[in-house]
C-alpha cells in the first residue's frame, strides 16, 4: 500500500485545500495529513491563531473522502512525524521546491518521491482570514438557532420519573480567608468563616433532577453515621425520597470536604471506603432496581468508583433496563467501561474516555479517537465527552460528531458540572428530546454551574432565563455564589 503524506494548519478549511488533497489522494492508496496542533499554529501563526480548535479541524479533515488518516502534532514542524510514518510520496501544496520541503531528505534517502503541488484554485487562509475580519454579520442576541433547544421543552421535565443508581455522598465545604503564610510550613493560613453542605455524586444527579422539575428516585448506600444523617435531611429538604437508601454496615458515608479561599478551591479532603460492597448488599440493590425500572421513564448510573457499581451489578441492571426498553446513561469513573456494553448514553469528560479507550488522556486527538472507540466497541448509541472549557463532543451511531463550544462566561468551580449534564440530559431524553438538542441542552446546564463555586443544583428557571437569551445572561457572578444555591451555609459567630 503507498502511503501519501502532507501536512498544514488547515485553520480556515477552503476550496484550494479540498482540491490539493484529492489531487495528493490520487498518487497513492492511503493519504495521512499531519495537522498542527493549537500550540503549533500560535508559535508559528502568532497568538491570534487558529481560528479553529485542533479538534474541529482534525474533524473537519477526517470527513473529507479524499483523508484516510489524520494525525495531530505539537512540533512547528512534522519532521518527526515523517521519520516515524515514512511515507512512499511526500505533498506540499504551492510553489515550494522539492529542497526546501521539510522532510524531503528523509524521503528520497528511502526511495520515495517528493512533489510540490500548485494550488489551482485562487483561495488563501490569510486572505479569507483578513476578509472575515473586515466583514460583519450581526445576529439578534435573542435569536436561538435552528436546531437547538427551545425554552418551551424544560416544561416537558416536570414529572419525569427519573432512577438513579450510584455513589452517595456528602459534600463539605469550608470557606474562609488567606491573608498570609504559614511560617510552620509554606502553605496559606486560612480564617474560616463559614461552611456549607450539599448533596454529591449521586445525590448531587437526583438534587439536579429535582431542582429542573423532574421526579428522582435514587438507589444507593450510604452509611450509619453522622454523615449519613445529615445527607437525609439535604435529601429531605430537596424532596428527594429516601426509602430506597441502603446503610452498608461497617462502610462510612463518604464525605468530600473541600476548603475555599477567594473562591477558589484549596484543598480537598476525602473520608471514603471503596472496598466493593459486599454480595448481599447488591443483590438488594439490583432487586431494588428491577422492582422500580417499570415505573420510570429512564436509569441513570452514576458511578464514583467507590465500590457499589460493580461490573456484575451494572451488567445485570443495564440487561433488566434493555429488557423493559429503558434507557440507560453512564456517567463512570471506572477505568475499564466493558461492563456498560448495550448502555444508551455514556458521559466521560476527557481524561475518562481516554483511560477507558486505552489511550493517553494528552494525545492531542484523544477526543475523536476515544470517542469512536468507545461508540463502536460498547454498542452504545451514543458518546458525550465533556471537555470543560472547550465545550463537549457528541458521537452518535451513523452520525458525523457535533462540536458544542462551551457556553459559561466564567468558569469558577466546575465541582458537580458533570452531574448536572447528565441530571439535565435524563429530563430532555426522557422528554423526547434529540441527541444533538439534548447535548446543547446540558452544554448550557454546564455553563451555568460551573460559573458557581461548589456542589449546586442549577434550577429551571435559570435554563430558561438561558434559553430565552440565546446565551447565559451578563453580570457579575454572586458575592458569595455557594450561600445563592440553596446549601446549609453556617456562618461562624
Amino acid at each position: 500500500m503507498k502511503t501519501v503524506f502532507t501536512n498544514g494548519c488547515f485553520d480556515v478549511l477552503h476550496p484550494g485545500h479540498v482540491d490539493l488533497l484529492e489531487r495528493a489522494r490520487s498518487l497513492g492508496d492511503r493519504l495521512v495529513v499531519g495537522l498542527n496542533s493549537d500550540a503549533s499554529v500560535r508559535a508559528l501563526k502568532g497568538p491570534g491563531r487558529p481560528l479553529v480548535p485542533q479538534d474541529e479541524r482534525a474533524l473537519m479533515l477526517r470527513s473529507l473522502r479524499s483523508v484516510d488518516e489524520v494525525i495531530i502534532f505539537d512540533e512547528p514542524t512534522p519532521e518527526r512525524l515523517i521519520e516515524e510514518l515514512s511515507p512512499d510520496v511526500l505533498v506540499k501544496g504551492g510553489d515550494w521546491p522539492v529542497d526546501r520541503i521539510v522532510g524531503a531528505e528523509t524521503v528520497l534517502r528511502r526511495g520515495g518521491r517528493v512533489i510540490s503541488l500548485p494550488f489551482r484554485l485562487p483561495y488563501s487562509t490569510t486572505g479569507l482570514i483578513e476578509r472575515i475580519a473586515a466583514s460583519s454579520h450581526p445576529f439578534p442576541a435573542a435569536a436561538v438557532p435552528p436546531g437547538s433547544p427551545k425554552p418551551g421543552i424544560l416544561d416537558s421535565f416536570r414529572g419525569r420519573r427519573v432512577l438513579v443508581l450510584g455513589d452517595i455522598m456528602l459534600d463539605r465545604y469550608w470557606f474562609g480567608t488567606v491573608n498570609r503564610i504559614s511560617p510552620e510550613a509554606p502553605v496559606p493560613i486560612i480564617k474560616k468563616r463559614g461552611d456549607a453542605l450539599a448533596p454529591g455524586g449521586a445525590a448531587n444527579v437526583a438534587a439536579n433532577i429535582a431542582s429542573l422539575g423532574g421526579v428522582p428516585i435514587l438507589v444507593g448506600t450510604i452509611g450509619g453515621d453522622d454523615a449519613g444523617r445529615e445527607l437525609r435531611g439535604l435529601l429531605e429538604k430537596r424532596g428527594i425520597g429516601l426509602e430506597h437508601l441502603v446503610v452498608e454496615p461497617g462502610r462510612p458515608t463518604t464525605i468530600k470536604t473541600r476548603i475555599i479561599a477567594q473562591n477558589q478551591q484549596v484543598v480537598r479532603v476525602d473520608e471514603e471506603e471503596t472496598a466493593p460492597a459486599g454480595p448481599s448488599i447488591l443483590a438488594r440493590i439490583a432487586e431494588t432496581i428491577g422492582a422500580l425500572l417499570p415505573s420510570v421513564d429512564l436509569l441513570v448510573i452514576s458511578d464514583y468508583a467507590k465500590g457499589l457499581v460493580l461490573p456484575e451489578l451494572a451488567g445485570q441492571v443495564i440487561r433488566m433496563a434493555h429488557d423493559l426498553e429503558r434507557r440507560v446513561i453512564v456517567d463512570s469513573k471506572a477505568a475499564d467501561y466493558s461492563s456498560f456494553k448495550g448502555a444508551y448514553l455514556l458521559t466521560p469528560n476527557r481524561a475518562e474516555a481516554a483511560r477507558a479507550a486505552g489511550i493517553a488522556p494528552d494525545r492531542p486527538d484523544s477526543v475523536i479517537v476515544a470517542g469512536t472507540r468507545l461508540l463502536e466497541a460498547l454498542s452504545v448509541e451514543a458518546v458525550l465527552i465533556t471537555q470543560s472549557e472547550k465545550g463537549m463532543t457528541l458521537f452518535e451511531r451513523g452520525c458525523d460528531p457535533v462540536i458544542f463550544p462551551t457556553r459559561a462566561r466564567t468558569v469558577y468551580d466546575v465541582t458537580g458540572a458533570g452531574d448536572t449534564v447528565v441530571a439535565t440530559i435524563s429530563l430532555a431524553l426522557a422528554s423526547g428530546a434529540s441527541l444533538p438538542v439534548t447535548a446543547e441542552l446540558a452544554n448550557l446546564a454546564a455553563g451555568i454551574a460551573v460559573e458557581h463555586v461548589g456542589t449546586s443544583a442549577i434550577t429551571g428557571d435559570q435554563l430558561r432565563r438561558a434559553l430565552r437569551d440565546g446565551r447565559l445572561r451578563k453580570g457579575p457572578a454572586p458575592e458569595d455564589p455557594i450561600a445563592k444555591k440553596g446549601l446549609r451555609l453556617r456562618r461562624n459567630a
